[in-house]
């Protein structure tokens, strides 16, 4: 009967192992994205002179161009906070904290009447034309990834007991 016990105990670590590294390569992901984000923000700002950067944000009345280059920095650093924060729980926290920002503006965007499409990422089609019919599923799904995050840790504290080794 002991050995029986062993082996599940066993068969639980490792599967609370490959949550982790699954969780790991999930929250690497996400730096990815919100650099990614970042940088088109920022090249936008230093290199489009599009009608796109000097209009004004419908929620936080400011020009798109110095909105943008607040926006860009944070991600950095937001991106930067989940690379090296620990544990993995503190790293989705943040995850959420910064897609659930995301999703507020959204929804102000949305209550506020707002039709069209949001210039989230930033003006990229001035240098690079091709992405400007590709550009919203990008967004929408660099969006729903992050979102991801909600699910991720709802689930983790949920399962917490069986989970244990994520949490330290």
């Amino acid at each position: 009967m002991e050995r029986s016990r062993s082996v599940d105990i066993r068969s639980g670590a490792q599967s609370s192992l490959w949550i982790t590294r699954i969780l790991t390569v999930y929250c690497i992901l996400c730096c990815l994205i919100l650099v990614g984000s970042a940088a088109v923000k920022l090249i936008s700002v230093e290199r489009s002179f599009s009608r796109v950067m000097e209009e004004q944000d419908p929620i936080l009345r400011l020009s798109n161009r110095p909105l943008f280059a607040i926006v860009g920095s944070a991600e950095i650093v937001g991106a930067a906070v989940i690379f090296f924060l620990r544990p993995l729980t503190k790293r989705l926290l943040a995850i959420m904290l910064i897609s659930g920002s995301f999703a507020s503006y959204r929804i102000g965007l949305h209550s506020i009447g707002f039709t069209g499409f949001c210039p989230c990422m930033g003006d990229p089609t001035m240098w690079w034309p091709s992405l400007a019919h590709a550009l919203p599923a990008i967004t929408n799904v660099s969006f729903g990834f992050l979102l991801l995050s909600w699910l991720l840790t709802f689930s983790l504290c949920f399962f917490k007991r069986r989970f244990e080794a994520v949490f330290s």
